[in-house]
């Protein structure tokens, strides 16, 4: 607040000389009035600041509220099928002509390397290859 021009504004004469003590009571009066719902909005952001150190807290502790708990399934429902969709694309795989294992991969996997590990024994005596992913 600009308190030069708030006296200004208040002032009833012209002349600082002509301040009456009736003026300057009801701009104290006033300005108590003005700190008492300071002081008033002051405790509520308190109270709000509590509460919230208090159901963080409890979130960072693991016990969720009912309340946090159904707003996240219904936005789960609502969202989870879009952002799935837009992050996982499916992997094919299948033989090539000739015989070859191959997995078609999309362009959203580009930075996975695909390979074999190889041939390895098994007591059995047979021998198998393991798909490797390599990021």
């Amino acid at each position: 607040m600009d308190f030069v021009n708030y006296f200004i504004n208040k002032y009833p004469y012209t002349d600082f000389h002509e301040l009456n003590l009736d003026w300057i009571l009801s701009i104290i009066k006033e300005m108590d009035v003005n700190t008492d719902e300071f002081q008033s909005q002051l405790d509520q952001l308190k109270a709000n600041d509590e509460l919230v150190m208090t159901l963080y807290n409890e979130i960072m502790a693991g016990d969720f509220p009912e309340s946090l708990k159904t707003a996240f399934s219904n936005w789960m429902k609502n969202n989870a099928i879009d952002l799935v969709g837009e992050l996982i694309h499916n992997v094919w795989f299948g033989l090539t002509g000739d015989g070859y294992f191959v997995a078609f991969i999309p362009e959203s996997w580009e930075d996975i390397q695909f390979g074999t590990s190889g041939l390895d024994d098994f007591p059995e005596g047979i021998s198998y290859g393991h798909l490797t992913l390599s990021y």
